[in-house]
């Protein structure tokens, strides 16, 4: 029965060596001092996606979080990914509908080029906190993604501190949100805020990646370093919870 992945959010390259050390599924490289998706130096980028082709006996994706499609919207110049970036996320922050959203995804995706740029998955995020972030309605979003041809959809939270995932969407909304995303063949993600407590309640979601930042920090602080002790328990949280016993996942990923 598949597991969801662990996926960690790092700020460099000493967390990432950390992340992998505790058994995370995926790095994702952002700067949280940038905001829930903020975007790293491209040289941090590089250094770390370059790290995980050289993990041996392993393949670790690594995402990397470019902002908010709204940036693009208001002008932003091309750049080039580096070579070993698998995935790529924009927020929909300030974009207030879901034209304006489409508008920006994609004006983001002519803005960027990598490597063999046909291979990255394209990650739509939205946020559960959709009225704080002046953003659609994440099922919205997730109708545009599936038109658009993303590749996986991610639901985070906008403003870190003032209450997780689980605190702003309820199980069943998450459960529908999912089934749609999987009727579709898109990967489904889950972060915003999620400690190890949560994990229990995510198996009837059934998400593909469960992806966090502070639960994997030491103090569960998201501005603190990451712990490859943290990064082990939730990684044995999630193989408890999701063992033979749980629920199948809707969905097989790739």
């Amino acid at each position: 029965m598949a597991i969801p992945n662990l996926l960690v959010s790092v700020r460099n390259l000493a967390e990432a060596r950390a992340a992998v050390d505790g058994g995370c599924d995926r790095l994702d490289v952002k700067e949280p001092d940038h905001g829930a998706l903020g975007m790293a130096d491209l040289a941090v980028m590089s250094e770390i996606a370059a790290f995980s082709l050289q993990i041996p006996n392993v393949r670790v994706p690594c995402s990397v979080a470019l902002g908010e499609v709204d940036e693009f919207r208001q002008g932003s110049n091309a750049f080039v990914l580096p070579r070993g970036v698998t995935d790529i996320k924009l927020g929909p922050a300030a974009t207030r509908t879901v034209d304006g959203w489409a508008d920006g995804w994609r004006l983001a995706m002519d803005c960027i080029g990598a490597p063999q740029l046909e291979t990255i998955r394209q990650v739509a995020v939205a946020y559960a906190d959709w009225q704080q972030a002046a953003a659609p309605r994440p099922a919205e979003i997730l109708s545009a993604a599936i038109q658009l041809g993303a590749d996986a959809f991610l639901i985070d939270t906008w403003q870190k501190g003032s209450g997780g995932l689980r605190d702003i969407l309820d199980r069943q909304e998450l459960m529908r949100l999912a089934a749609t995303a999987h009727a579709a063949g898109l990967m489904f993600a889950l972060a915003g805020s999620l400690r190890l407590s949560d994990i229990a309640a995510l198996v009837e979601v059934a998400p593909d990646v469960i992806a966090v930042r502070g639960a994997a920090c030491h103090g569960e602080s998201r501005s603190a370093d990451v712990s490859s002790e943290s990064v082990r328990r939730l990684k044995a949280e999630i193989c408890a919870q999701f063992g033979p016993v749980s629920k199948a996942p809707l969905y097989a990923r790739p």
